[in-house]
């Protein structure tokens, strides 16, 4: 079965990586003001021998530099870069995990998704290569938190000892992680929780900020997930009760 999975070198995808093993991996070059240091660490990897039992594959057709927004996000983002993967593979993973909150992995509109490939695009012009077998949306992890989903890769006897010093973040700039954003601060939290975090692999303190973001998804939430799931591994990565 043909695999590929979208692949950004940032937690989720590295973690999905070590765990599913997919043949493909897929990088885009889409134009995002942290793209540089995306390939950078993707280069990185590469010379560490992270990937040698992969294709990479590098694709520059989509070009998303002047939609992105302030936070560095590119509304439904996700959608076109599966579109695009199903060109090379008839199953893509994609790194889901329980805090997303991207409208383009949520479960309905991932079930919308595949549900227009299979049943439209997949009639109408079937690459070579699917076989005469549907394409998948594969989101295996999509119920484990980034602190269980690292916890899974270290019970199945994953190397995760670069996962401290992998860079996940929205920053243009900083080279180890900014330690404010979204991104920072929820691999903060992973690490806490499997005893692995040290604030040197951030310029800041993501502890400064934590708290905060237990407020930003009790205003974002929207039911989507439990809050207080998150909070007891804030609670983790803080040390203290809030």
């Amino acid at each position: 079965m043909a695999e590929i999975l979208l692949y950004s070198t940032g937690l989720d995808s590295e973690l999905y990586r070590l765990l599913e093993k997919p043949k493909k991996l897929l990088f885009f070059k889409s134009g995002a003001r942290y793209e540089g240091l995306e390939v950078k660490q993707l280069e990185k990897f590469k010379n560490m021998g992270l990937l040698k039992d992969h294709e990479i594959i590098v694709d520059d057709t989509l070009n998303f530099k002047s939609l992105e927004q302030a936070n560095s996000i590119v509304p439904m983002r996700n959608i076109f870069y599966i579109l695009r993967a199903l060109e090379y593979a008839q199953d893509v993973y994609i790194g889901v995990t329980y805090y997303d909150l991207h409208y383009d992995k949520q479960p309905d509109v991932l079930g919308s998704l595949i549900s227009f490939v299979q049943n439209y695009y997949y009639y109408r012009d079937v690459p070579k290569f699917w076989d005469g077998v549907r394409p998948h949306i594969l989101t295996p992890y999509r119920d484990l938190t980034k602190g269980e989903l690292l916890r899974e890769a270290i019970n199945q006897g994953c190397d995760v000892s670069h996962i401290p010093t992998l860079r996940t973040c929205y920053d243009g700039h900083s080279e180890k992680g900014c330690g404010k954003c979204k991104s920072c601060v929820a691999k903060a939290i992973a690490l806490a929780v499997n005893g692995l975090f040290k604030p040197e692999y951030f310029d800041e303190d993501p502890r400064k900020v934590g708290k905060s973001w237990i407020d930003f998804y009790e205003h974002e939430a929207d039911g989507n997930i439990d809050v207080d799931v998150f909070r007891k591994e804030v609670e983790t990565l803080l040390g203290t009760t809030v």
